[in-house]
């Protein structure tokens, strides 16, 4: 019984040793990163002082003279594209789909095949921890409420962590869904194209830049059309000219009811349109930003001003 009680007093200091240290580390990553969201911290940059996540060629964890400290976090920030000023965003409902990611990361996704393989990376516990998110999910409805941690790159976005989250819900939903995203734009992206909020966002507090409305049209990143009412399109004669439902690319990309948008526009009611343009939702204006690039439309022809917002 002595024995035993003294095991247990060990295990119980090694246990509050081993708390108060990776207190300590946090709190060390943090002075280096303050305004950084405490999320992003835990979820990523202090589970790679934890050595159990890869990062860029900064991070050498098996190299003896390799040391986590505020040189190699910087190191590994600025190899993101990112820095200590970065700005991150909350995204509740993030649209996933594979044609989002830039190349790299779209190839990993893609060559990890569901979680059957690892790309001989050596990732620790690869098929437990898929099991695992495999079940969290279906648990939480079909999608983790952790958010992944994502930074838009001028070459799509990067999945910076949520590895295994991200894969499991690519396995049960490969046309796309829709989850929680920490998002953060990389440095020398304008930030005109930044997607924040959602996409049915009924509110007005985004910072918009002018937009080019006539070109957008002509590109298809919007459509002016009849009116699309409970019954359907309303294409009749007592129809006044003003009257007009302005849809994105985003919706005929995401709404069943759109995807015949092209074949009522309303060419009447484009210069209404354009003077409407500044009342549309916070949701409308990310469905724009999210049309413009979906097509590679440059940002001096998409916008009107010569600056970012």
């Amino acid at each position: 019984m002595l024995l035993h009680n003294h095991h247990s007093r060990v295990d119980m200091r090694a246990r509050d040793f081993l708390t108060e240290y990776r207190d300590k580390m946090f709190q060390y990553v943090k002075s280096v990163l303050p305004t950084w969201p405490d999320y992003v911290l835990r979820d990523w940059i202090y589970n790679l002082a934890r050595g159990e996540h890869r990062a860029g060629p900064g991070y050498d964890p098996q190299n003896p003279n390799w040391k986590f400290n505020r040189e190699t976090i910087l190191k590994m920030v600025a190899e993101a594209g990112l820095s200590p000023d970065t700005q991150w965003t909350l995204n509740p409902r993030q649209q996933f789909t594979m044609d989002m990611w830039e190349p790299k990361t779209r190839q990993r996704l893609i060559g990890r095949a569901g979680g059957t393989s690892d790309l001989g990376m050596g990732i620790p516990r690869d098929k437990e921890r898929h099991a695992t998110q495999a079940a969290l999910a279906q648990q939480q409805g079909g999608v983790r409420k952790e958010p992944v941690i994502l930074i838009k790159t001028s070459q799509g976005y990067e999945l910076a962590e949520g590895w295994h989250r991200t894969i499991q819900h690519f396995a049960m939903y490969p046309q796309g869904y829709t989850g929680p995203a920490y998002v953060a734009v990389a440095q020398g992206v304008a930030e005109g194209f930044v997607i924040e909020g959602t996409y049915d966002s009924p509110t007005h507090s985004i910072k918009r830049r002018p937009l080019n409305v006539p070109l957008l049209i002509q590109k298809g990143a919007i459509f002016v059309t009849h009116p699309h009412g409970d019954n359907g399109w309303e294409t009749g004669a007592n129809v006044p000219d003003w009257q007009f439902s302005l849809i994105t690319l985003h919706n005929v990309y995401h709404e069943s009811w759109c995807a015949d948008a092209k074949k009522y526009l309303k060419p009447k009611a484009y210069n209404q349109a354009a003077k409407q343009i500044n009342q549309i939702s916070d949701g409308k204006y990310n469905q724009i930003l999210w049309s413009i690039e979906k097509l590679g439309i440059p940002e001096e022809q998409a916008f009107l001003d010569k600056n970012t917002a």
